[in-house]
């Protein structure tokens, strides 16, 4: 199958330069926005997520797309929903562009093809020789988590799109204006006076007097409005409490056992931790300057080195580097087969040597080694019991809970909490953001809570405790404070509002000063503190402003002496500056930097240029129907990943 990876092609000049652009692309489409909405059409298959006329993702794509994002770092659970709908519109754009690519009669040769694979896998031709068929067969199923015909079709694709990309950008052009301003930017730095007013260090100088709260008060009533607060008769099915009621025999828990024998039956397994130098992507030379460092490595192991603290220094494996290197407990199919092979050779305690993978040089530890076994009953009947203990309690808690909700309007909570074994809790006014005794925050019970009627019942709620549901006996309304019960809030307030015109206003009276005697002087006159900055970039901060970036354009555009315009920071903070110099780039530096940044600019312009492109496009697929969108299975396959799916 590969074996015109054996020959080299001139064409692979021009794609192994493209291969970086097509990776940045790629950074560029996960961030365009949103999956559109409004499209119900549906694909043909309910395995198909989506559609883009003959091509389609599928939820075993985007699962595999999933895992492969998720083995770079974990992801906050409530983000997953997320990153799944940025996924799924790259993976849908990506298929787009090969569309767009293949109409306009772009394909890939197959010389073009294994020029971009040599470019993406080097690991795979060591010393120029390609590793074999099974060798590069099991990378691809194992690293890509896709077959080699499907790895070879998304690479053809890559190179299809790279001439799109080739031809959308072709007339992208820098000016040398443009890349002299940006030099000016990055390059040249600013000394300033200024003088920072900060709403905070003027509160101090705001009076305060009864009048003016009393105006204060009359004129933000709506500020301090209590919240509506509602007393509840709470009834708890507690599963702590239901647990301790019920009876777990041995004959129950080794029926469970038996039933349940392969929940105790553990394979061989070995506990490893290791130290990664990694080589995927690197020249020869950084090859064999990583192969240098494993070894290394190893002799400090072998000379009493301690491998935690070696790992936490110089692996390169940023997942457990941080924990010493540990791996965790290892079965056989989980590692590199080499890696594997080693591990459960040796014996606990004991270190390999240097072992080299597609990923790079490896040295691992064997920890412990755990032969396959089955727990006995008496090891695990404890655990069983009270496993069994917490789902009958699960379960009588539930029924108990639901009963007392078909009973609560005809039946008196305090009955039913003593005939259910219910927990009973009488709360005083709560607002709506309170938290309920034996329940804490809930913002789903709340929200029953508060759209409930007087003596309504709320729907029973899964809480940490067990379960719940409320009755609403008695209801405050919302209504103003009183000034004499939010007295010092309003002062605060007050204060606070004051302050913010204080810095305005002096910083106005500031800078009309200035601009007739200086900064220092009209500074002296109004006894404000005038600070001089130390040589900042356009991207530079202050220690006591934070950045200059709102106001570096003014800045860089005054003469020395000049004043600039009053520059409004966050918090309220008002900034009057004086320019003292500019400090040029020493010279023949423009020389120096100017092709970098044509570069730099240049990228930044063409991905602009493709993404508007890339928009377009997406919007006329869909337009016209070409892009189908399965909405019930995206939000069945998007629901399942915020419950850790």
């Amino acid at each position: 199958m590969l074996n015109f990876f054996r020959r080299k092609d001139a064409t692979a000049r021009w794609l192994l330069g493209g291969i970086l652009v097509i990776i940045c692309f790629a950074m560029v489409l996960f961030l365009i926005p949103g999956l559109g909405g409004g499209n119900t059409g549906e694909p043909g298959s309910d395995t198909f997520l989506a559609t883009i006329g003959p091509r389609s993702v599928s939820v075993t794509d985007f699962d595999n797309q999933m895992s492969r994002m998720q083995q770079t770092g974990p992801l906050p659970s409530q983000l997953l929903p997320l990153y799944g709908q940025r996924i799924l519109q790259n993976m849908i754009m990506e298929k787009a562009l090969a569309l767009e690519a293949q109409r306009m009669g772009f394909t890939a040769t197959s010389s073009e093809v294994a020029a971009a694979i040599r470019q993406q896998l080097p690991q795979l031709f060591p010393n120029g020789q390609f590793v074999g068929e099974t060798a590069y067969e099991d990378y691809v199923q194992n690293a890509e988590q896709m077959t080699v015909g499907q790895f070879e079709q998304q690479v053809k694709d890559q190179v299809a799109e790279r001439k799109l990309y080739n031809l959308i950008t072709d007339g992208v052009r820098v000016s040398d204006a443009e890349v002299h301003q940006a030099f000016e930017r990055q390059y040249a730095k600013a000394v300033f006076d200024y003088v920072a007013l900060k709403p905070a260090d003027l509160t101090a100088q705001v009076k305060v007097t009864p009048a003016a709260l009393a105006a204060y008060y009359k004129a933000n009533m709506s500020k301090y409005m209590a919240p509506e607060r509602r007393s509840l008769q709470l009834l708890l099915a507690d599963l702590t409490q239901f647990a301790a009621r019920v009876q777990v025999t041995p004959a129950d828990a080794r029926q469970y056992y038996q039933a349940n024998i392969a929940n105790y039956t553990f394979p061989d397994r070995v506990q490893v931790a290791h130290i990664l130098f990694k080589t995927a992507g690197e020249s020869a030379a950084d090859v064999a300057k990583a192969k240098q460092q494993a070894e290394a490595t190893l002799a400090k192991l072998r000379g009493g080195a301690n491998f935690a603290d070696l790992a936490k220094q110089v692996s390169q494996d940023d997942a457990s580097a941080g924990q010493g290197g540990e791996l965790g407990w290892i079965t056989r199919g989980r590692m590199y087969p080499t890696v594997e092979q080693a591990a459960f050779s040796l014996a606990p305690g004991q270190i390999s040597g240097v072992i080299q993978t597609p990923y790079g040089f490896e040295i691992i530890k064997v920890e412990a080694h755990q032969a396959a076994h089955v727990d006995s009953f008496a090891q695990v009947q404890p655990q069983i019991v009270r496993q069994l203990q917490q789902q009958q309690a699960l379960d009588q808690a539930q029924r108990a809970i639901n009963q007392a909700q078909l009973e609560a309007a005809t039946t008196p909570l305090p009955q039913l909490a003593k005939t259910l074994g219910l927990q009973l809790i009488t709360t005083p006014p709560l607002a709506e953001t309170d938290p309920i005794t034996g329940v804490g925050i809930n913002e789903e019970f709340e929200n029953d809570i508060f759209s409930a009627p007087l003596n309504g019942i709320t729907p029973v709620v899964k809480v940490p405790a067990g379960f719940a549901l409320a009755k609403v006996t008695a209801i405050v309304p919302r209504q103003i404070q009183p000034l004499s019960a939010v007295q010092d809030q309003v002062e605060r307030d007050f204060k606070q509002e004051q302050s913010v015109r204080l810095a305005a206003t002096l910083a106005a009276d500031l800078h009309q000063q200035a601009q007739s005697v200086g900064l220092k002087r009209a500074a002296a006159s109004l006894h404000l503190k005038l600070e001089r900055s130390p040589a900042l970039g356009s991207d530079g901060s202050l220690p006591d402003a934070g950045s200059i970036s709102s106001f570096a354009t003014s800045l860089f555009a005054l003469h020395p002496g000049q004043v600039g315009p009053v520059a409004s920071l966050p918090d309220n903070t008002h900034l009057v500056y004086q320019l003292v110099s500019i400090q040029q780039p020493p010279p023949g530096e423009y020389a120096k930097q100017a092709p970098g940044i044509r570069d730099m600019l240049l990228a930044q312009k063409q991905q602009t240029a493709f993404s508007a492109f890339a928009d377009q496009l997406y919007d006329q697929l869909k337009k016209e129907g070409t892009i189908k969108i399965n909405a019930s299975l995206l939000k069945q396959t998007i629901g399942t990943l915020s419950q850790g799916s």
